[in-house]
């Protein structure tokens, strides 16, 4: 039955976007996650006493502030699923959301392993390849290196369109509906929308990424190129609009899964 049945792609955008613009009230409670994040930003960069010229005087701090911004995102990602599904409050503090937190985060490890498993199997088939090659002539050998690059980027795109069905995997435990988890369920329900779940995310992020590039434009202009990598206004907008992108695409998730659902109560039927 549900090979009857394709995901409404402009509907689904149409209201992942107007979710995020008319329900303020869940952008009221991402802003002090943001401001926390604001403030652990200004307190590891005033606590650091080591040589601001020496090699691995920021390793810590980007890396704190990079697990911190991981937790943002699922965090938003997480409550944007259960007020849209379950019509619940924000809650950023519960046991339900620190659950849901960590199998989100192992899921998300999943799905980017078994997307990097076939390249690393793939580079490493290319580097015996390119071994055998070195003997050619400098132009065969960069325009085998061209055709090559092409290839890997081909070869990510398909299996991000295939591995597509698993984007479900994120609103399934946001709201706990661990059932969806099933491979075989989520490809069987989703036959025939691959194309369409993972478009419509891709679509989903393209606004937000050309707000940013204006941006960048905009700073280079005003502030001149060099002055670009610690301009702390233009790292404040970035954060900015990579919580809406992520509030955006907590409301994509939110809709498929909805959407998801529908088709597997029509097989039921």
């Amino acid at each position: 039955m549900n090979e009857k049945i394709k995901m409404p792609f402009w509907e689904t955008l149409r209201r992942t976007f107007a979710y995020v613009w008319n329900d303020r009230k869940i952008l009221m409670f991402v802003l002090p996650i943001l401001i926390a994040f604001l403030v652990l930003k200004f307190v590891l960069s005033q606590t650091s006493t080591c040589d601001p010229t020496a090699e691995n005087c920021n390793d810590w701090r980007s890396l704190t502030l990079s697990i911190a911004m991981i937790v943002m995102n699922i965090a938003i990602i997480i409550n944007y699923c259960r007020r849209i599904v379950l019509k619940e409050e924000p809650n950023f503090t519960g046991k339900k959301f620190w659950k849901s937190a960590v199998f989100y985060f192992v899921a998300s490890l999943i799905y980017f392993l078994s997307v990097l498993l076939p390249l690393v199997i793939l580079l490493l088939s290319a580097a015996t390849i390119i071994q055998l090659i070195t003997t050619v002539d400098a132009a065969t050998f960069a325009n085998s290196i061209a055709w090559g690059l092409l290839l890997l980027y081909v070869i990510v795109f398909i299996e991000f369109v295939l591995l597509a069905p698993l984007l479900l995997w994120f609103p399934s435990i946001a709201v706990e509906d661990y059932k969806m988890l099933s491979l075989k369920k989520l490809f069987r329900l989703t036959k025939g929308n691959h194309n369409r779940l993972f478009w419509g995310l891709f679509v989903t992020n393209i606004p937000l990424f050309v707000l940013l590039v204006v941006i960048i434009l905009a700073a280079e202009a005003i502030f001149g190129v060099d002055n670009l990598r610690d301009n702390n206004l233009l790292w404040l907008l970035g954060i900015v609009v990579q919580v809406l992108n992520t509030c955006l695409k907590g409301s994509y998730y939110a809709h498929t899964y909805q959407f998801f659902k529908f088709v597997e109560k029509k097989e039921k039927a």
